[in-house]
């Protein structure tokens, strides 16, 4: 799995992705026989305790994406640089920085 975080110009918000790819599905926990709205995808930014859910977005050719966005976020919480962590139904998925 693959993290993408996209933190905006004002730094009052971000948008994040998690692209998975179908070789990574059965290692978290995800079945495509029963679609992909019910998969559990969180994003957690460092020890700042900001997370937020990502949502299935849309399928790719070997895989799937899931996206999701902030925009209530301060200076304060969020610059660049910062890790994210994110798990799918509870199994670690990805590392990255904004």
């Amino acid at each position: 799995a693959r993290f993408i975080g996209f933190p905006s110009i004002d730094s009052y918000s971000f948008e994040a992705q998690l692209v998975v790819s179908a070789k990574d599905f059965k290692k978290l926990g995800i079945d495509p026989s029963n679609g992909f709205n019910d998969e559990v995808v969180l994003l957690t930014v460092g020890k700042k305790a900001m997370g937020l859910q990502l949502v299935f977005s849309h399928m790719e050719m070997d895989g799937v994406v899931f996206a999701g966005a902030d925009k209530g976020v301060t200076k304060e919480q969020l610059v660049k640089g910062d890790v994210a962590s994110v798990t799918v139904n509870g199994n670690h998925a990805a590392v990255g920085t904004f």
